[in-house]
């Protein structure tokens, strides 16, 4: 019971999640506006504003109006919460910037680790994270991950239909295209071709952490 309310308060930190078991009413592939996506980070996930605060992050989704996609893995509290941010672009390399948050350790300051301080606005406790420097990947991306994120992933469900608290590790993808902003959660592990589309990202990055391997 402690670990779902721990989990439950980080998410909210993370994503602004409600806490609650109860499955979304509508499930179905629907977007939002940009407006309707600022709306959600502005009202509750307090990690994206304090992360959002350093210029260091410009190029994370929720930091930026561009048009790109993040993957967001997050499995509290036993790993580091990941973010991969992809622009694909037409004529030149497509670019992933790769950046990992931990709690782990996280209170020394190293040349290579940042530490940041994020309050939680119910508690009103101060979880401490730290991240080590970005990476940026530029490289052909295979079009069939473009695919993925440029047809695909705007046309399937958003959420998963049903709820199961057995397993705490979500797969979040934000997208925003011409206009358009989307956000897609999975953590069911049932649906193949989003996460093993996904898991090709994880493969060019080399994290290990995460992994699907139910294909």
């Amino acid at each position: 019971m402690k670990q779902t309310i721990l989990l439950c308060l980080l998410g909210c930190l993370y994503f602004g999640f409600g806490c609650s078991n109860e499955p979304s009413s509508n499930p179905e592939t629907s977007t939002i506006s940009n407006n309707e996506t600022h709306e959600m980070v502005d009202s509750v996930p307090i990690f994206w504003k304090t992360i959002c605060s350093y210029n260091k992050f410009a190029n994370l989704f929720d930091c930026n109006t561009f048009d790109c996609y993040q993957i967001e893995l997050i499995n509290d509290p036993f790993k580091d919460f990941v973010a991969l941010t992809i622009k694909i672009q037409d004529s030149i390399p497509d670019v992933i910037y790769y950046n990992r948050f931990s709690s782990k350790n996280s209170r020394i300051k190293t040349k290579n680790n940042f530490v940041i301080p994020v309050i939680n606005p119910i508690t009103k406790d101060t979880f401490i994270y730290s991240c080590s420097a970005e990476i940026e990947l530029k490289i052909e991306l295979d079009p069939k991950i473009e695919f993925f994120f440029e047809r695909t992933i705007w046309e399937i469900p958003r959420k998963d239909k049903m709820i199961d608290m057995t397993d705490s590790e979500t797969w979040l993808t934000k997208g925003r295209s011409s206009g358009r902003a989307i956000i897609v959660s999975r953590y069911l592990f049932q649906d193949s071709i989003y996460y093993s589309n996904i898991q090709k990202l994880l493969d060019i990055c080399k994290i290990s952490d995460y992994k699907y391997d139910k294909e």
